[in-house]
């Protein structure tokens, strides 16, 4: 698909006016740029959060505790954060806490199917991270059988509320409704050691923060608030982390230096990868590993993991029909019985290509999989108005759906139906956008703008990267990485030439007559042994046509 980019400002060369710029895009006033740099906005108090104080004090007089997750990178982050968190106590409390991280195949969140098995193990509380905020069958049928439950999540609660102690940023008036849920298990911790009149191990202090930063990134969190704040001193645990697993992941990757996108791109898929392609115990494994050598197998099986994972989904989204992207709303349907959890990702990459809502389904019958949005559409919005075709839930961007296959067609003209009637609403254009600050030569590209640029991290959700353009470019030489993983060019402009790095997206635009391009990109620094320089991260290119 071309994208239309869309220039804020006209074309800049002064380092001090693109800087003023980004600040008037970004809303930040004069007197909040040093905050905002430091990355120092205030961290809330766990105590805000509705019934933190009591779920504190109840979880001391249990015994038997068991802590019950989600499948993706924040469910796994969020019980290694609660688990860890908990065990640090052992010595005070003799606790027995167990975990479970089910399959994808098990289906999302505590369901009463699992409630026997935990009753005659007897835990007697199930203490919930990253969902159970919709579980409401479930938990009555625990606490029938005598199961105390305390709900830790950070999803939207249905019409109503489990009868339970519930502890979620979405449910009360929690100043910043943005945590994702192993943040929320971070405060749970924080919260108890508190109410102890204890000190939090400093070491451990790092070891959950770090993971529970992995989380907010991978789960796409606003990278605002509070959490502006967590997430930029996570990072820098992450750099220098002494966890074995991790530093042993970093290690296999080259990575030198955590950064919020290093986290979107590499670190976050690979941990979902193993809820998607295996297992996601093999990533929580690795946060828990002791050894270098546990670790080292581990952190390779992950990444090959992800590594069948890009190619299938490589393979789907480059043989959609093109009869199928004449449509305004994408419904695939994989006859065959995919695993599920591939599903989601095939559905982002034929979003973000072709930025058109889509749901990827599979199997015969009775079919599901996954959606995704664009445009800012909300997925579940058009969800709700076909439940009596459909069933699923999720979040305004992404969703998991189940329909049967004889309404396929039914679901493929309601959605288009929608979604073109919400264009219309919202005076939207079905074309696809990116916008941009300005149009730099890459002159203008220094390693003192890099820097200032950097300053402005963590970038995500909330603080998105500044795009620039530039045209002109001689593509002066090229070079595939890895296998098919980037592509790296050196390009040249007025006798000023400046490397760049593009990925998938890229890869398949990038044809080899394309001497000379424009180009969408963020200003970075590259760092690689030991020696920095300015990078430009490509977003789009086209073949110049003048």
């Amino acid at each position: 698909m071309k994208y239309i980019w869309k220039l804020k400002y006209d074309k800049q060369s002064n380092e001090k006016d693109i800087l003023r710029k980004i600040l008037e895009v970004k809303n930040i006033n004069k007197s909040e740029v040093k905050t905002f740099i430091n990355c120092n906005l205030p961290v809330h108090s766990p105590f805000l959060l509705r019934n933190m104080e009591e779920a504190v004090t109840r979880i001391q007089k249990y015994k038997k505790i068991l802590i019950f997750s989600d499948f993706d990178a924040d469910g796994i982050n969020a019980t290694y954060v609660m688990y860890r968190g908990l065990m640090s106590l052992q010595n005070k409390f003799h606790w027995d806490i167990g975990y479970i991280i089910p399959e994808r195949s098990d289906g999302y969140g505590l369901r009463k199917e699992s409630i026997d098995n935990i009753k005659n193990l007897n835990y007697e509380v199930i203490i919930t991270v990253d969902n159970g905020i919709t579980a409401l069958d479930a938990i009555e049928y625990a606490q029938s059988l005598g199961i105390d439950v305390i709900v830790t999540d950070h999803h939207k609660p249905g019409v109503r509320l489990p009868n339970c102690l519930i502890i979620d940023p979405q449910v009360d008036d929690y100043p910043f409704k943005y945590l994702c849920g192993a943040m929320v298990a971070f405060k749970f911790i924080q919260a108890l050691y508190e109410k102890l009149n204890m000190k939090l191990d400093e070491e451990l202090y790092k070891e959950l923060l770090s993971s529970a930063t992995i989380a907010t990134v991978a789960d796409v969190m606003d990278l605002s608030d509070e959490n502006r704040t967590l997430v930029s001193e996570g990072l820098n645990y992450i750099t220098h982390t002494n966890m074995i697993g991790l530093k042993k992941l970093m290690e296999i990757l080259k990575i030198n230096e955590m950064h919020a996108q290093t986290i979107s791109f590499q670190i976050g898929p690979i941990m979902n990868a193993a809820g998607r392609v295996a297992s996601p115990k093999v990533a929580f494994n690795l946060l828990m590993a002791d050894d270098e050598v546990t670790a080292g197998k581990l952190a390779n099986e992950l990444v090959n993991l992800n590594k069948e994972r890009r190619q299938v989904q490589k393979e789907i989204v480059e043989t959609i029909s093109e009869d199928l992207l004449k449509d305004d709303f994408i419904i695939l349907h994989i006859p065959n019985d995919m695993k599920v959890g591939l599903l989601g990702p095939i559905a982002s990459a034929i979003s973000e290509r072709y930025m058109k809502p889509c749901f990827v389904l599979s199997g015969k019958d009775k079919l599901s999989g996954s959606g995704r949005a664009a445009n800012g559409y909300s997925i579940l919005s058009f969800i709700n108005t076909s439940r009596d075709i459909l069933e699923g839930g999720g979040h305004e961007s992404a969703a998991g759906i189940s329909v049967l296959e004889k309404d396929l067609e039914e679901l493929r003209e309601r959605s288009n139906k929608h979604y073109r009637a919400w264009l219309k609403e919202n005076n939207k254009s079905d074309k696809a956008y990116i916008y941009c600050l300005c149009e730099v030569d890459i002159k203008t590209c220094t390693m003192r703008l890099a820097r200032d640029l950097a300053m402005l991290e963590p970038y995500g959700k909330g603080n998105q990267q500044i795009n620039f353009v530039a045209n002109d470019l001689k593509v002066r030489s090229v070079k595939i990485l890895g296998d098919n993983a980037a592509i790296k060019f050196t390009l040249e402009q007025n006798g000023y030439e400046i490397k760049a790095i593009g990925f998938s997206k890229i890869l398949s635009i990038y044809k080899e007559d394309m001497n000379v391009i424009d180009a969408v990109f963020n200003i970075e620094i590259n760092t690689w042994n030991g020696i920095s320089e300015v990078q430009l991260t490509l977003i789009d290119i086209r073949r110049n046509e003048f």
